[in-house]
């Protein structure tokens, strides 16, 4: 009988002396060890190999064909002018071709948006302007509300006097 890692289920067979296929309790036919786990670091290139020993042919990893590049045609746009051809590839003339399509279709929204920008900032100076002009119509409001500058104007501008005064009109001799 088997023990230790494997499970207590399991009988040793005579019958298959490989150990691949036992015989349970049941009498079925099971196998005998579990698969082996696989290794999560790979090994370094002769591992395998003892100290004092040289290897006879590298491992799996270290067979590497080094392969040669087959040049193929070149695939894309062919333009041939008289100085030489060029080749392009098709990756580019799509990129070329978006962002062809995507451009317009944001410059004309921003240039939209900075020309709204500009008429904003013109009304604003021109409602600052008119608020301006407003509390300039206030404050000579609020002067022609006080009597006295009623009775300098009348006099600087319509020559009155008041009654019992003498008016003298100075004349330039020029």
């Amino acid at each position: 009988m088997w023990r230790g890692a494997y499970p207590a289920t399991f009988v040793y067979s005579r019958r298959v002396a490989s150990g691949a296929i036992g015989v349970s309790r049941d009498n079925e036919r099971v196998k005998m060890r579990p698969p082996r786990p696989k290794r999560r670091h790979p090994q370094p290139p002769h591992a395998h190999v003892r100290r004092g020993q040289v290897p006879r042919r590298p491992p799996r990893q270290a067979r590497r064909r080094r392969r040669t590049k087959v040049r193929r045609p070149a695939r894309g746009l062919h333009i041939t002018t008289a100085r030489g051809s060029v080749s392009v590839s098709w990756r580019l003339v799509v990129f070329v071709t978006v962002v062809m399509l995507i451009v317009p279709s944001v410059l004309i929204p921003l240039t939209d948006y900075v020309q709204q920008r500009e008429q904003v900032r013109a009304l604003q100076a021109e409602v600052a302007e008119v608020k301006e002009s407003i509390a300039g119509y206030e404050r000579e409001k609020a002067r022609w509300n006080n009597e006295a500058y009623v009775v300098s104007q009348a006099r600087d501008r319509l020559g009155w006097v008041l009654p019992g005064e003498t008016p003298y009109i100075v004349i330039d001799p020029h």
